[in-house]
């Protein structure tokens, strides 16, 4: 799975997408955008601030990943799903 964060442009959106046999599924928008920039946050959790959830598909199929990638400027402490 992979996060971005795009800060770039007025509007402030989460995307995330997954790749599978080297290509890229169509990206899932996430318009609510609950962190500022050089402001740390305790946790970034499927359940946002305004109580919303980010939902994204396991198109993968697997019931075990070894590896996750976070690309951008986010410092990751701790990774937990339940």
């Amino acid at each position: 799975m992979d996060v971005r964060f795009n800060l770039n442009s007025h509007e402030r959106v989460m995307l995330c997408n997954s790749l599978l046999e080297e290509v890229w599924g169509e990206e899932v928008i996430h318009r609510t955008f609950p962190f500022n920039y050089d402001e740390f946050f305790k946790e970034f959790l499927v359940v946002l601030s305004d109580s919303s959830e980010i939902h994204f598909p396991n198109r993968l199929g697997a019931s075990e990943y070894k590896t996750f990638s976070f690309n951008g400027g986010v410092l990751i402490r701790s990774f937990e799903i339940n």
